[in-house]
């Protein structure tokens, strides 16, 4: 570094700084170097296994009837809404999807959405 600093007339920290900038940044799914298998990433250093877990448990209670006795305070347009644009028991639907279905705007089915989730947490 210094016999490159010196050779264009900057100081070495300097030199140190324009390199550390030139450098691509790594994503969290590259290969960690030095590893012995080549696969670990930070990705998997980082990951905190209990989030998983967390995530997974969700969907069981939902399937367990914790969700069912709040839907039902809603009316069938909004449980529709609620429970198709959050993938419940099927695929996820786009606002746009659910407002072809049901023959509204895709802002008309957004404002829907926000009168049936507050209505659960006003009930929750």
């Amino acid at each position: 570094m210094s016999e490159l600093a010196a050779e264009i007339g900057m100081e070495t920290r300097h030199v140190d700084r324009l390199l550390a900038a030139s450098r691509r940044p790594r994503g969290p799914d590259e290969p960690l170097a030095g590893t012995d298998d080549g696969r670990s990433s930070f990705g998997d250093l980082a990951r905190d296994p209990r989030a998983e877990e967390a995530f997974e448990r969700v969907p069981r209670r939902i399937a367990a009837g914790g969700l069912a006795p709040m839907l039902e305070r809603l009316s069938e347009r909004e449980r529709t809404v609620l429970c198709r644009h959050y993938g419940l028991g099927s695929r996820e639907w786009t606002l746009r999807e659910l407002g072809e279905e049901l023959g509204l705007s895709a802002e008309r089915v957004r404002q829907i959405e926000c009168a049936a989730l507050e209505k659960l947490r006003a009930g929750a």
